[in-house]
């Protein structure tokens, strides 16, 4: 895969060395749906911060995204024909460089070897979270959580290996 997207200063924004995924053929043919059991993502990195005013650039660049998506899209009101399921999503050795300038002298953190699991269940509209990873170099860490999509609700439980349970 080998792909990069660079911020404005020309820094690496975000970048993946691998993405794959499976697709159900049999679905496809057959009942027009695209049925992606897993998609797997190794060496993500994403260079995050937030700005004075408080705007996170990933924030930014999502709505950029979506207003150049929108752009592209042929004006019709078809619908597409085609419906689609993602049922996992595995991040794998991710690295999230995080700076804060909202501070009068900016918090940067370092989270590394993040390992996270996403399960998505259609029956309950919820996304599963487990995962795992550091913080600076020796600050290690567990999470398990969920959020339920309909009441937009986020339940979070980390577990830092020597500061002891919190929960989020």
């Amino acid at each position: 895969s080998n792909i990069k997207i660079y911020d404005d200063q020309q820094k690496d924004f975000i970048s993946v060395d691998q993405i794959s995924c499976n697709i159900l053929l049999l679905d496809l043919i057959k009942k027009k749906t695209i049925i992606i059991p897993s998609l797997r993502v190794k060496k993500l990195y994403l260079n995050l911060h937030r700005d004075k005013s408080g705007a996170l650039n990933l924030s930014e660049f999502i709505a950029e995204l979506k207003k150049d998506t929108a752009k592209a899209k042929p004006e019709t009101d078809k619908k597409s024909k085609y419906s689609f399921f993602l049922k996992k999503v595995s991040l794998n050795n991710t690295v999230i460089d995080f700076t804060d300038y909202t501070k009068e002298k900016p918090f940067i953190k370092k989270i590394s070897d993040l390992d996270l699991k996403a399960k998505i269940s259609v029956s309950d509209l919820s996304v599963n979270l487990t995962g795992s990873g550091k913080i600076g170099q020796t600050e290690s860490f567990d999470l398990k959580g969920s959020y339920h999509i309909l009441n937009k609700k986020i339940s979070l439980n980390l577990n830092f290996n020597e500061i002891g349970r919190a929960h989020v």
